[in-house]
């Protein structure tokens, strides 16, 4: 008699049983005669011994050569690695690769992918121009940005080719924001291009060069922050014109200065007219 296994069985509905594949032999008399003997009774329980010890072996040889498939499939089985396949075939680098990040204008990305579109910078700010993309204003102030905290400095730089329109956009930027309220420096107009502009808004050009009326003093105090002492602005000034003394010179000669060491000993043939009053030189000679 074949029955399922305790473990293998499951009840499904009611009066439904399940049977897996793992199952067991067991061996049962149904009917005996009625005077058998004690030889016949030990034979046929050595029978049923060897039906119960023969199905285990099968069951044993079945399982061991599942086993041994499956080692010999694992075995013949070539897995790629994770890192791919080694050589100079694979075409992979020793280290990690990884992609340079690239930044690059709309009129460029746009051949590569036209859906481009973006939700604006608002309506508060100057007026630059019009998104070809959506129709509407381009709005763009870079102090307006950065007070609602889109940005983390208020910097911009202007990019692009020859006759792209990078001076118009520059003029046409801080013409427009005049209204705002902001005030405009160019620190230098090596074209003149920005001259004409100046002056036509109420501005003024200030023009450096030799020969003319404008001077620029680089020894002039300039403003003199709150907070500090007279000692402590004087010490500031004199360091200041030191630093900017020096890198004349340097630029001047051409070359780096050096530090001298002074003299240990003054040379007792001086003249004593090399001195003034209050330790201020003064014109003289000496002989060495």
């Amino acid at each position: 008699m074949v029955r399922p296994s305790r473990r293998r069985l499951g009840l499904r509905d009611a009066g439904a049983v399940v049977v897996s594949r793992g199952e067991k032999l067991h061996t049962a008399v149904l009917v005996t005669p009625a005077s058998e003997r004690r030889r016949l009774r030990k034979q046929r329980r050595q029978a049923a011994a060897r039906l119960v010890a023969e199905q285990r072996h099968v069951e044993k040889e079945a399982a061991q050569a599942k086993a041994a498939a499956e080692r010999a499939e694992r075995r013949a089985t070539v897995y790629l690695p994770a890192a791919g396949e080694p050589g100079p075939a694979a075409l992979r680098t020793p280290g990690r690769f990884r992609v340079a990040r690239h930044q690059d204008t709309s009129a460029v990305l746009a051949g590569q992918y036209p859906f481009l579109a973006e939700a604006g910078l608002g309506a508060a700010g100057i007026f630059i121009g019009q998104d070809l993309y959506s129709g509407s204003s381009f709005v763009y102030d870079p102090w307006e940005l950065y007070r609602r905290g889109i940005i983390t400095a208020p910097n911009l730089i202007l990019a692009g080719i020859v006759g792209s329109g990078k001076s118009s956009l520059a003029k046409s930027l801080y013409t427009r924001s005049l209204p705002f309220g902001y005030r405009v420096y160019v620190p230098g107009d090596p074209k003149g291009e920005h001259s004409g502009v100046a002056e036509a808004v109420g501005g003024k050009a200030i023009i450096l060069g030799h020969g003319m009326g404008n001077r620029l003093n680089p020894l002039d105090e300039g403003y003199r922050p709150g907070g500090l002492s007279d000692q402590e602005w004087a010490t500031t000034l004199a360091a200041r014109r030191r630093d900017l003394l020096g890198a004349l010179t340097e630029t001047v000669l051409d070359r780096r200065l050096a530090p001298l060491t002074a003299l240990s000993e003054f040379p007792e043939s001086c003249s004593s007219e090399f001195l003034r009053s209050r330790g201020k030189v003064s014109a003289g000679w000496c002989r060495w």
